[in-house]
């Protein structure tokens, strides 16, 4: 049978307020009392209750992630990696999926005003509009919230932590063209949708600075962001006949589909056809042909977002907060 404070008082001759108090630290314990209460705690393997404490204490030691895909593997890292973070905050962590639903999003934030916890990072739905006013419901419940691997749209006051989305499509983007790619075809998501819109802008910006005129360009929005949505814009390039020297995708769930379907169609990548994605998640470097990518540091992104939010509990307004952005890094395998 586990021991309980008042044993341990009984054991120590004290009464269970003054355990209470040794165990957590208190200075109104004389140091002599406050090692033989905890001697005893660790010989009899007393473990403390933190739920009954939190409780005490009007906490619930908790905190939110919403992410909008559990399939794609670079949110599973997320996921993974700012589980570890927050445990290490001593917290633990919430993780719910809004499938990029707007409809979820406003049945995940009631949830989490209803469940109390301390505070949420949010990664919005990959779909046109806007997240910016469902997850603000949170910070009108005084629950701090950060946006992560990418931020809410102008005028938002949620801070956020991202790697340079612009940045990285333009470096990534302006390398095929040096390499003499000049009939590339951009395949995204649905527009209006503010992740991918910085995307895009960071790739016609490489493609203008190269002298390639939106003319000259292709873009193919899918309903998507997925490897099977991929996958059909993947036939439209091979049944165009070979119009496009140069494949530039959102993402790497995105890019290798891509060339898993054109493969199969004949196409000998790179020669036929470079190929490029975004994030560098596991698979990149494993995929068939290994894929040049923009890296993502997922795990600065954690940490990162975990430090943020944990200011924010502490009294950090948001206005005050700022947005926090990373650095990315061009990776360059054999599918260019």
């Amino acid at each position: 049978m586990a021991i309980r404070i008042k044993d341990i008082a009984k054991l120590a001759g004290v009464s269970p307020a003054t355990v209470s108090l040794a165990l957590n630290g208190s200075e109104l314990v004389n140091e002599d009392t406050r090692k033989r209460i905890i001697s005893i705690a660790h010989e009899h393997g007393y473990i403390p209750n933190t739920y009954a404490r939190r409780l005490a204490m009007r906490r619930s030691g908790m905190l939110g992630l919403v992410i909008p895909d559990i399939e794609n593997v670079y949110y599973a890292s997320l996921v993974r990696m700012t589980n570890n973070y927050a445990q290490t905050a001593g917290y633990g962590l919430s993780i719910l999926i809004s499938d990029n639903s707007r409809e979820l999003e406003e049945k995940i934030v009631t949830e989490l005003i209803s469940a109390r916890v301390e505070g949420v990072i949010c990664v919005p739905a990959n779909i046109p509009g806007s997240s910016g006013e469902i997850f603000a419901r949170l910070t009108d419940a005084t629950i701090p919230v950060v946006c992560a691997t990418t931020r809410f749209e102008p005028g938002s006051f949620i801070p956020s932590v991202m790697c340079g989305l612009r940045e990285g499509m333009y470096e990534v983007a302006s390398y095929l063209f040096r390499r003499g790619r000049r009939r590339p075809v951009y395949i995204t998501g649905p527009s209006d949708v503010y992740t991918l819109d910085i995307r895009r802008s960071g790739f016609l910006d490489a493609a203008r600075d190269a002298g390639i005129g939106e003319s000259e360009l292709k873009i193919i929005e899918l309903p998507e962001v997925n490897y099977a949505a991929a996958c059909v814009a993947a036939q439209q390039i091979a049944d165009s006949g070979g119009n496009f020297d140069a494949a530039v995708c959102v993402n790497d769930m995105m890019a290798l589909g891509v060339v898993n379907t054109l493969s199969r169609r004949g196409f000998d990548i790179p020669r036929d056809i470079a190929i490029t994605g975004y994030d560098d998640v596991i698979f990149a470097e494993a995929s068939p042909t290994p894929l040049t990518t923009v890296r993502q540091d997922i795990d600065s992104i954690a940490r990162e977002s975990i430090a943020l939010l944990t200011r924010l509990i502490g009294g950090l307004p948001p206005d005050e907060a700022g947005d926090i952005v990373l650095p990315t890094q061009l990776v360059i395998r054999q599918s260019t």
